[in-house]
């Protein structure tokens, strides 16, 4: 035997370990502080309470689900803000640039309930892309409670 085969043995085992890791970590740890994240700093930053369901991950493939999103409406009885599922799929340019770069986002099941006493709406939901920028995928978005004024 030649005397790189076991330095080839070690380098072998040492990539099927980072790759396990980076799997265990990516499936385990990453949701938890996701949602630890948006339940926390989300409520702290918009002054309501911000539930989530569950949020998976899948180091793999960069897709990261969030599930069961709820916006709390300060003193009312229905929530503010729910969306069913949110869907990320990050571009592989993500790891490349220490920056998310996402190929698709898809929310399902959006409900806003606004209120007439505001000046400007939280949530404006428009047919058209001005800028081309972004392709996303919206399914069964309900915006209530909604005073429309003729504006475009």
């Amino acid at each position: 035997m030649s005397r790189w085969v076991p330095a080839l043995r070690k380098t072998a085992i040492g990539a099927a370990i980072a790759f396990l890791l980076f799997g265990a970590v990516g499936y385990f740890a990453i949701p938890k502080l996701a949602r630890w994240g948006v339940e926390t700093v989300a409520s702290r930053e918009l002054g309501r309470t911000v539930r989530v369901e569950s949020i998976t991950a899948n180091p793999y493939t960069l897709r990261v689900t969030l599930r069961g999103l709820v916006v709390e409406g300060s003193g009312e009885p229905a929530p503010l803000l729910t969306v069913r599922q949110i869907t990320a799929n990050a571009s592989v340019g993500s790891i490349l640039r220490l920056a998310p770069v996402l190929d698709a986002l898809t929310v399902d099941g959006l409900t806003f309930v606004g209120h007439r006493s505001s000046a400007m709406p939280l949530v404006q939901v428009s047919e058209h892309n001005r800028t081309g920028s972004a392709e996303t995928d919206a399914h069964n978005v309900r915006v209530g409670n909604r005073q429309d004024t003729g504006r475009r």
